[in-house]
């Protein structure tokens, strides 16, 4: 698979949207802050900022 098919594929995933409960949001994020230990990375800076987002849209921040 090339390295576009791999990326546009990706691209199909990211989009399609998820139901999960508030509880494992919330562990998934706490997970992901005490893992930080070499510093913040892109990715890490993103996936904190999604999750917290969805917690506070769903009223549970």
């Amino acid at each position: 698979m090339s390295h576009l098919e791999r990326m546009t594929r990706n691209a199909e995933i990211n989009r399609k949207p998820v139901t999960v409960s508030v509880g494992l949001l919330k562990m998934a994020l706490e997970e992901i802050k005490m893992q930080r230990v070499t510093g913040d990375t892109f990715l890490t800076k993103a996936a904190i900022a999604t999750l917290e987002d969805a917690l506070e849209k769903a009223g549970h921040s």
